[in-house]
């Protein structure tokens, strides 16, 4: 799947996917949290960026992790297969909820007030029934395509590795429009499928390569280099305690249910700047040089919460003795982000099939 490019994510059904090979790295339940902190791979972004120059019109994914929704695509483009583990529903008013952090199975509540129905996670666990409506929204949004773009996935999970033959040409699928312009499906996978005969173009590669080549020949890299990733929150300081003898620091999310999943470390430096005066004249004109020396007095680590927040506290006098004086500034470390894949070798050493379709280069 285009997720192992994340090299957090496991692959599931592969030829040496967890179902034959091994314990899964991340298994649902608490272990799942880990998944907040994933970005999208460059293959999504470049999904994304497709979807905005018109080139895809929607997108149908059998993983749940939410890493389409992350790279920027609107909801409403996506179709969830298998449900999402960071959605969610409210039994009572229907609402659906995109969140920033893993949904949790228990206890939680609509975020509406005059609702406060119970919410159920939309991702389903292994053996569990499929929600019938994103099948029916899939086969319908297959249907109607002309061209399927098939990427990591393995084909083997029935009914839905079918879905991409609806875009066959007539001569080729019975279900098919005799007056269609029809071309059929690419087929960008790692192992051979039983499907690799039937496609368009079959690609041996690993997905992040393939699509580097794709956008480099479209002229659309440069937009493929990063994603924006927007979330708000707050620092709050507050006193707690009984006697309100403690401080505490956090960094909280503004919306409800959510945590901070792209923060990987946080401080509260107390540090005093010294600046460097070039000379006499500086001096005189009040000029600093650009460079200054940032001596950290003390350092205190924040403790990721439960809901993925962050949080500090100390005695409150000793914290503002250490103040007096000096600067207080948060440091912050993010997760890295995607590596931009090569996108300069040939592609003379792919192992590549084509049929005798004449409707597309690539």
């Amino acid at each position: 799947g285009i997720s192992t490019n994340t090299q957090r994510l496991a692959d599931f059904r592969g030829d040496n996917g967890l179902i034959q090979n091994r314990e899964p790295l991340i298994k649902m339940g608490v272990a799942e949290q880990r998944m907040d902190s994933i970005m999208p791979t460059f293959t999504h972004v470049c999904l994304r960026v497709l979807m905005e120059h018109g080139l895809v019109r929607k997108i149908i994914t059998s993983n749940h992790d939410g890493l389409h929704n992350k790279s920027g695509v609107d909801a409403q483009h996506i179709v969830d297969l298998f449900g999402n583990v960071y959605v969610e529903k409210c039994r009572k008013c229907k609402t659906r909820y995109l969140r920033r952090s893993v949904v949790s199975h228990l206890s939680r509540r609509c975020d509406a007030a005059q609702c406060h129905g119970k919410l159920k996670r939309t991702a389903c666990n292994m053996g569990e029934t499929v929600d019938s409506k994103p099948l029916n929204a899939a086969q319908t949004i297959s249907e109607a395509a002309t061209l399927a773009l098939v990427l990591g996935s393995s084909m083997t999970v029935h009914p839905f590795c079918d879905l991409p033959s609806n875009a066959m040409p007539p001569t080729l699928n019975a279900n098919a429009n005799s007056s269609s312009d029809k071309m059929g499906f690419v087929l960008v996978t790692r192992q051979t499928t039983e499907y690799d005969t039937d496609a368009l173009l079959c690609i041996h590669l690993n997905v992040d390569e393939f699509m580097a080549r794709v956008m480099q020949r479209l002229n659309l890299l440069q937009h493929c280099r990063q994603f924006v990733y927007s979330q708000v929150f707050d620092c709050r300081v507050l006193l707690s305690g009984s006697d309100h003898d403690l401080i505490a620091i956090q960094l909280q999310s503004r919306q409800c249910n959510e945590g901070l999943p792209f923060i990987q470390n946080a401080c509260i430096q107390i540090v005093k700047r010294r600046h460097t005066i070039n000379d006499e004249n500086d001096t005189k004109n009040g000029d600093e040089d650009e460079s200054s020396v940032v001596v950290i007095k003390q350092e205190y680590e924040l403790q990721k919460t439960k809901d993925l927040n962050w949080k500090f506290e100390t005695m409150k006098n000793s914290f503002l003795d250490r103040i007096n004086g000096n600067s207080v500034r948060i440091e912050i470390e993010w997760e890295a982000g995607f590596n931009e894949p090569k996108c300069c070798q040939s592609l003379d050493h792919i192992e590549w099939h084509k049929l005798d379709h004449d409707q597309m280069q690539l």
